[in-house]
């Protein structure tokens, strides 16, 4: 497992050919030096295929990556949803057994301010 993409609905995906572009809350992805990148609280995702990776930003970074559309298989809209509701997506992603690392990457991941699970 390299990824997976959470949904505001609770749904989640780790198919980019199955992916939905709306209501992305977060994304989890394994790098190939095996840490762990946790995305979320932006208003785009995008994964470009040419490096294997995803990223997240805004609209100003979003443009910057599509001066290299042809490299973008997939792009994502984040959402503004209730707090719980976001909370829970993200202690799904947090907790989800296929993605426990011991090296995640902590700009792009606060759950290193918990220990507890988010309820």
């Amino acid at each position: 497992m390299r990824w997976r993409i959470y949904y505001d609905d609770g749904s989640t995906t780790d198919t980019l050919r199955h992916a939905s572009s709306c209501g992305v809350l977060v994304v989890n992805h394994l790098r190939k030096d095996g840490s762990l990148a946790r995305h979320h609280g932006r208003d785009h995702y995008w994964h470009r295929a040419d490096q294997d990776e995803f990223y997240a930003g805004d609209l100003l970074g979003l443009i910057d990556a599509l001066q290299n559309i042809e490299l973008i298989d997939w792009w994502g809209a984040g959402r503004t949803v209730p707090t719980k509701q976001f909370m829970e997506v993200l202690s799904t992603a947090i907790y989800d057994p296929d993605f426990q690392a011991d090296n995640i990457d902590k700009v792009s991941d606060p759950s290193r301010f918990t220990s507890k699970p988010i309820v």
